[in-house]
């Protein structure tokens, strides 16, 4: 997994891809805004990373067989990582405080 960069410096486009150990196979994630902090999980089924544009937020991407979809889990937040347990933590700026969330993946919920 990495995060690639095109375009000029003004209008420089960071993408989220993924390649085969050997440089091979590359796979765009991302349709072209700005993505940073990608982390996989535990298991390297899903990714976690923010992404800057339309709709600045943290994002999931679920690889299964079959099926992978990418979806907004929570707006503007810094930094989100994996726990060992299923959930993502991450920091929320707030009313000029930043705080640490937990955001328990299966019942889709966040607790500060």
């Amino acid at each position: 997994m990495f995060v690639t960069k095109t375009g000029t410096a003004q209008r420089r486009i960071k993408r989220l891809a993924l390649m085969d150990q050997d440089g091979a196979n590359v796979r765009y994630l991302t349709r072209g805004r700005l993505v940073l902090t990608p982390r996989f999980s535990p298991s390297t089924q899903e990714i976690t990373y923010m992404e800057f544009g339309q709709v600045t937020a943290v994002y999931l991407f679920i690889s299964r067989p079959g099926s992978a979809r990418s979806s907004a889990i929570f707006g503007m937040s810094f930094s989100p990582r994996f726990s060992p347990t299923p959930a993502l933590i991450m920091s929320l700026q707030q009313g000029g405080n930043s705080n640490l969330f937990v955001m328990d993946l299966a019942r889709n919920r966040p607790r500060a």
